[in-house]
């Protein structure tokens, strides 16, 4: 699958050129195989970015020995790089995983760290309600022991 182009010299020859492409599909995960939407990819030779986007990347590159790729994906603070170096005539799928665990609520990712801080949440809630409700039982108790007009009343 290389890539043509014909080209014509200052003089009036013309010429064709051919250029060993590949092609590279960079998707991102998490560690346990959620696909991340939102996650930034950059591909980059020699330091120079080639190709980036946002979820998943689609690019045609020249490809051979001599051209390795480094691909970088980041998302929720955490970041992952791989090396590839393309075969000519080839699509090349990558998975890039990062090291973020979580889970699908609806639509949206929601990291493990933030489901671990709401069962906690949810958990001091509940402890807060049940003590709430034991000490008005004990007030009730003792408001209702004095009578009407007793000891206890107010």
């Amino acid at each position: 699958m290389p890539y043509s182009t014909t080209v014509t010299v200052s003089n009036g020859s013309v010429s064709t050129l051919s250029i060993p492409v590949a092609e590279l599909k960079v998707s991102a995960e998490s560690q346990n195989g959620v696909a991340f939407t939102n996650a930034a990819i950059n591909v980059s030779y020699n330091g120079v970015v080639v190709a980036s986007g946002t979820g998943a990347v689609d690019v045609v590159l020249p490809s051979g020995s001599g051209y390795t790729y480094t691909v970088t994906v980041s998302a929720y603070g955490a970041t992952s790089s791989k090396t590839v170096t393309l075969t000519p005539g080839t699509s090349y799928p990558l998975t890039v995983t990062l090291p973020v665990s979580g889970y699908m609520i609806g639509n949206t990712f929601v990291p493990m760290s933030t489901v671990i801080l709401l069962i906690v949440l949810v958990v001091i809630v509940v402890i807060i309600v049940v003590i709430a409700l034991i000490e008005y039982g004990n007030w009730r108790r003792k408001r209702m022991a004095g009578g009407l007009f007793g000891p206890g009343s107010k």
